[in-house]
């Protein structure tokens, strides 16, 4: 008990002083900078905090979680709010740090305090995962209507970058960024091939990956494309069918994998919350300690095999 004890006691200590440097550096910016200057809706999360820059660039190097924190980004800024993936690190690490002192300061259990954090990563991570399928789903949505758009344009005799202009203002909001990305090059006198790797990074739909080939050909060689985005528009359409009848098929399921991942650490963190004493068996022997690892590990790979029977066809 002893050990834990002070393992707990490090964490927590750890965590204070990590949060208390982040909030004095993050002041002191503010003064310096002065106060009128920097009063913006979402200037923390743009900025950052200076004593975590290093910690957050060290974070964003890792792809599953950059790609994780640039999806909060764009929610945030559907939101209206301004964040950069460097500021919402550095705001993530000190709420985690929050959340351990909070959950110590209310419980008094060191269990609970060290758990705060995970629980508010866990449900972090829910969310933004929700976001990501969002995002998808929006895509798909827009990617037939904008094979036909497109189909239209090059129909009425408009070049690749009249095309790629016109989408970029009159597209659905999930795909316009590509297309503005993709004019941009062309505007700027970049090669058609780059424009079209905006196109094909849109989705994982393999229409666009197709229809990408099949522009670069048209852009070298000429002649009609018209038919051919006809017809990759309607093969979008029924790939948009199919995906939308397996996501009713496996809602319940997915809907179950979310509860089954996140309800143990709710329940452990109320119990821990409830009765500071809770875990004390398990961590008072090595025979606690070893059913302790084993609940652990059969939770982590229920987690895993759970959400890999779910990954349909590339994800849902």
């Amino acid at each position: 008990m002893s050990i834990w004890n002070a393992v707990g006691a490090g964490a927590v200590l750890s965590s204070s002083l990590f949060a208390f440097f982040a909030i004095r550096a993050f002041f002191r910016g503010r003064f310096q900078r002065g106060l009128e200057r920097d009063a913006r809706p979402g200037g923390i999360l743009v900025e950052g905090l200076r004593g975590l820059k290093r910690a957050s660039f060290a974070i964003l190097r890792y792809r599953q979680v950059k790609r994780l924190i640039d999806v909060e980004c764009r929610f945030l800024e559907r939101k209206d709010v301004a964040a950069s993936p460097q500021g919402l690190a550095s705001a993530g690490m000190l709420s985690l740090a929050i959340s351990c002192g909070f959950g110590l300061l209310v419980s008094g259990s060191i269990l609970f305090a060290c758990l705060a954090p995970i629980l508010v990563s866990a449900i972090a991570l829910i969310h933004a995962r929700t976001e990501e399928d969002r995002e998808r789903q929006r895509v798909r949505e827009a990617v037939p209507e904008v094979l036909e758009s497109m189909a239209d344009c090059f129909g009425s005799g408009y070049s690749m970058m009249q095309v790629f202009g016109h989408l970029a203002e009159r597209s659905d909001d999930a795909v316009s960024p590509a297309f503005r990305e993709g004019y941009g090059i062309l505007k700027t006198g970049g090669t058609a091939q780059r424009a079209l790797l905006c196109l094909s990074s849109l989705s994982d739909s393999a229409d666009l990956g197709f229809v990408s080939v099949a522009l670069a050909v048209h852009h070298r060689s000429g002649g009609s494309i018209q038919a051919t985005l006809k017809t990759a528009a309607d093969s979008s359409k029924s790939e948009l069918a199919l995906k939308r009848s397996l996501r009713s098929q496996t809602a319940q399921a997915r809907l179950s994998a979310r509860i089954v991942s996140i309800m143990p650490l709710v329940l452990v963190s109320a119990f821990s919350f409830a009765s500071p004493g809770f875990l004390v068996p398990f961590i008072s022997s090595p025979s606690g300690w070893a059913l302790f690892s084993l609940a652990v590990s059969m939770q982590i790979a229920g987690i895993f095999l759970v959400r890999r029977s779910l990954r349909v066809g590339g994800g849902l």
